[in-house]
């Protein structure tokens, strides 16, 4: 039953293990792709690392019901045992990648289920770069699998080679239970390789590979070591070509930001899950710019327009693929207010302050500006200069609200202080001559003052 405590009953599970996902803790990097994710199956549970078909059938079953990209199996039994037909078929038309071992019982010979033809058949390589005379290999019939019971599907050819493919599987340092480190033989040791490899290349490169694409991958870009295919197969793998011709045939670069504001420095970036080594830029300026690096800064020019920007990328191979792309150009920056006052205190209804707000930015252009002069007088002009003389005394706050072409605004304020030190000047009327005893008119209402005459 599932359980979170990976459980070995021997040691070749917990090596195997560390040849695909182990890191550095034995100061030797033990694993092909230590960010993989690991799903440990123990189906091999009896003394001596044996087990049954319905035990190894159940763990295939779990492997893809836990929707494993990679179904890497180090075990097997030597000859053709066609009951493995149809479950490494469902395996491989669920998605999953079958990786399995070829054996360990030299030429001529081969371990099912790695010599279905629907799986991936590993041999092992050595250091020196030679296949190993422990792997197995062989040339098989299509008829070795007649039996009352199985037929091979119609789709295999009449003969076939095992294995598929090569991997280091001699002399590997990887972990073992308690903590422990050795080395390992076997095409089992290569088979992690493989898996591995394997799950790197599906961390590059964008969309599903199906079992048939990763097999042509490995295939492809393997190395030929000179040997017979009934040794090496295709060659031994190079997991790094195998890498990049994925990644370039499945390229889906990014272009970020997908907007930008108008007259704004933009950092642009072109992502690509691909070693590119030179990025040739074509702006919507015209201008053309080349990087090593995917950044690049650019200033957009014209508001409310879809401008296009062209990437020609070149890999480490000297390979160009071109995407164009498309940023919205918009404005959604608010002006920087600033004014200045010609002077700090003002005259109560005599001096004029001058406010000046041509000081003021924006990445496009100010379209107005909202004068609030704290006396309840409140005006809207175009021009960033404007006169105002004020009629209360006191502290008065000035709110300047600069508005851009699109209405994005923003604000400021300064204080003018409004005195009053200047004496009021009489004046009265009288009549030139009146008789004892009668009321006469004195007028004052001629008499003037820069404010009001208490």
């Amino acid at each position: 039953s599932p359980s979170q405590t990976p459980k070995d009953y021997g040691d070749h599970g917990t090596h195997v293990s560390g040849a695909v996902v182990g890191g550095d803790a034995s100061d030797t990097h033990i694993g092909v792709a230590a960010n993989a994710t690991l799903y440990a199956g123990a189906v091999l549970t009896e003394a001596g690392g044996s087990g049954y078909f319905a035990n190894i059938l159940n763990g295939m079953e779990w492997a893809v019901e836990e929707d494993a990209d990679i179904l890497s199996m180090s075990l097997g039994a030597t000859g053709t045992h066609p009951a493995y037909i149809e479950p490494i078929r469902n395996v491989k038309q669920s998605g999953t990648i079958p990786v399995i071992a070829a054996g360990n019982d030299g030429e001529g010979k081969s371990s099912s289920p790695g010599n279905v033809y629907d799986a991936i058949g590993i041999g092992a390589s050595t250091q020196s770069d030679n296949i190993d005379s422990f792997s197995s290999g062989e040339t098989i019939d299509k008829g070795e699998w007649n039996t009352e019971e199985y037929t091979p599907p119609s789709y295999w050819p009449s003969s076939y080679v095992v294995p598929d493919v090569s991997a280091p599987g001699t002399d590997v340092y990887s972990s073992k239970p308690g903590s422990d480190y050795g080395f390992k033989s076997g095409t089992s040791m290569a088979t992690p390789h493989v898996s591995g490899g394997l799950a790197l290349m599906l961390s590059n490169g964008h969309g599903d590979v199906s079992p048939t694409e990763a097999q042509s991958l490995l295939e492809d870009t393997a190395v030929d070591l000179g040997e017979a295919e009934t040794r090496q197969g295709a060659g031994e793998i190079d997991i790094y070509t195998a890498t990049v011709r994925h990644s370039w045939n499945t390229l889906q670069p990014t272009l970020s930001p997908t907007t930008a504001n108008v007259s704004v420095q933009t950092q642009l970036t072109a992502s690509v899950n691909h070693p590119i080594t030179t990025y040739y830029w074509t702006l919507p300026n015209g201008s053309t710019v080349t990087t090593t690096d995917e950044t690049l800064n650019y200033r957009f020019e014209q508001r409310n327009e879809t401008a296009s920007v062209k990437i020609v990328f070149e890999d480490i191979r000297g390979k160009n693929k071109t995407t164009t792309a498309t940023v919205d150009v918009g404005d959604a920056i608010p002006p920087t207010p600033r004014v200045t006052a010609n002077r700090s205190t003002a005259e109560l209804g005599v001096e004029t302050v001058q406010f000046n707000a041509s000081q003021s930015t924006d990445n496009d252009r100010i379209d107005h500006y909202d004068w609030s002069f704290g006396d309840g007088t409140q005006r809207t002009t175009t021009n960033p200069v404007i006169n105002h003389t004020y009629t209360s005394r006191g502290s008065q706050n000035l709110t300047l609200t600069a508005t851009d072409a699109v209405g994005n605004s923003n604000t400021t304020k300064t204080t003018i202080e409004v005195v009053d030190t200047i004496n009021p000047t009489p004046r009265v009327t009288a009549p030139e001559s009146t008789i004892v005893g009668n009321q006469i008119t004195l007028d004052a209402a001629q008499s003037t003052d820069n404010g009001n005459i208490d």
